[in-house]
């Protein structure tokens, strides 16, 4: 069947194939997107490929937590109560309750495009409960105290960075807000300069690596991240033009078993349209009206033959093939074929009254046998061979304007579906006499073709 890509606004930022690959620019401070919606995307790319990561880390945290506690009993007998109160009463329901939101599958949709935020404000919240302990043990620090404080943010650095992944921005916002702080504090309590000086270059140290990794991590995740996105772009949009050269079953069936592909099919009503007077029409428009004027007609019969389940095989010039029956057979294949011609004829006499133009088709049906396949290398065409295409052909080279004429094939296959007007036997060349009968749109039979499925005269196939 036919596949016609639906209309998009130039300004929206969509492709034929609904998606764009966007723009690629990222601020060089930042690290983010210029465009808003890559952004998001990449968001939510970057947390679905963390979460286990995720999940391992903040169990692995959580675990470190809880079990370090006892050693402040002994190692702070005078402020414990209180360390374990910060521990155990705040940092780790707040390791727990983040880590659920940014992992759990019932807030994960939610949390993708926003993981960001969330993960800065908890380690946030983490190093803030850590400048609390500290305080707490303000009359207790010593220099071997200050050491292990300086280990701990250097550890908590390292996670943020490498076990997290916490993005760029907010890992420099965050690092050096926190080694502010625990500069600040630490002056505060007087201690040893030597001890506060090699203890901030320890941490300085790390977090200046740290951020010039994820700095550098980052800007290549990125940079795949778009490279990915547009590789997919450029695959669906070679899915859709597969999808417009050759049908839906015959498509899948050349990307899983490749070529070649050829079928026969012993029922099928075989299509030929042709354009009246085209040549001397061609000689009074411009060569862009009469571009156009073709564009917008095969593209209403392109429409006309989605609707009715017909296979558009090709257009010659100003001629316009089709089959129904294939790649799928169906028995009211010569009912669906008098469908499409008669769409076809209104289509074109819409058109004409719309360019005040003297436009007509000629319109042939023959239904029988054909094989069907996949021809060519560099250009794929879905072709089909067989008497039933030449006879086909030659119902509308000896048909007339306006008419859709059947072979005697046709008429069988419709039976009493169709009241047809009889033409009587007429010379067919390479055929010789033959049978032939004329579809009336007018006639009595217009109810039983069920006109009704191209809308009436309504605007479903108006082009602008």
């Amino acid at each position: 069947m036919t596949r016609v890509a639906a209309p998009h606004s130039p300004g929206d930022g969509a492709t034929d194939v609904g998606v764009s690959a966007g723009d690629g620019r990222l601020s060089p401070w930042t690290l983010r997107f210029v465009a808003p919606t890559v952004e998001s995307d990449f968001q939510r790319h970057h947390h679905e490929r963390l979460v286990r990561v995720l999940r391992i880390g903040v169990t692995l945290l959580s675990i470190a937590v809880a079990l370090t506690g006892p050693a402040e009993r002994v190692l702070f007998p005078k402020v414990w109560p209180e360390l374990w109160t910060i521990r155990y009463g705040f940092l780790l329901p707040v390791i727990l309750a983040f880590g659920y939101v940014l992992t759990s599958a019932r807030t994960l949709a939610w949390a993708a495009p926003r993981s960001q935020p969330i993960m800065a404000a908890g380690m946030g919240l983490t190093f803030a409960a850590m400048e609390a302990m500290a305080v707490v043990l303000l009359d207790q620090l010593t220099p071997e105290l200050l050491m292990y404080f300086g280990l701990v943010f250097v550890i908590c650095i390292q996670t943020m960075f490498l076990v997290v992944r916490i993005q760029f921005l907010w890992a420099a916002i965050l690092s050096n807000l926190g080694l502010l702080a625990s500069l600040v504090l630490v002056a505060w309590t007087g201690v040893d300069s030597f001890a506060l000086a090699s203890t901030m270059a320890m941490a300085a140290m790390a977090n200046g690596a740290g951020l010039s990794a994820v700095y550098l991590l980052e800007r290549t995740e990125r940079g795949q991240f778009h490279a990915l996105r547009k590789l997919e772009v450029e695959r669906a949009r070679g899915e859709v033009l597969l999808s417009n050269i050759l049908p839906e079953a015959i498509r899948e069936r050349l990307e899983r078993d490749g070529r070649p592909i050829a079928d026969g099919y012993a029922a099928v009503s075989v299509v030929f349209a042709d354009v009246v007077g085209f040549t001397p029409l061609a000689a009074r428009i411009s060569p862009e009206r009469l571009v156009s004027l073709l564009d917008r007609l095969f593209t209403r019969i392109d429409l006309v033959c989605d609707r009715v389940g017909a296979e558009k095989i090709k257009t010659i010039g100003d001629a316009y093939m089709a089959a129904v029956g294939l790649p799928d057979p169906r028995e009211d294949h010569a009912l669906a074929a008098v469908k499409l011609a008669v769409g076809m004829l209104r289509e074109v006499q819409r058109l004409a009254e719309q360019e005040d133009l003297d436009l007509a088709l000629r319109v042939g049906i023959h239904s029988g046998p054909v094989v069907a396949g996949v021809i060519g290398e560099t250009r794929l065409l879905y072709d089909l061979w067989g008497d039933t295409v030449n006879t086909a052909a030659r119902m509308e080279s000896h048909g007339a304007a306006g008419r859709v004429q059947v072979s005697e094939g046709t008429a069988q296959a419709l039976g009493d579906a169709v009241a047809l007007t009889p033409r009587g036997t007429i010379e067919v060349k390479g055929k010789g006499a033959m049978a032939t009968w004329w579809v009336e749109p007018g006639d009595e039979s217009a109810e039983s073709l069920d006109w009704q499925w191209l809308g009436g005269d309504a605007t479903l196939l108006e082009t602008p």
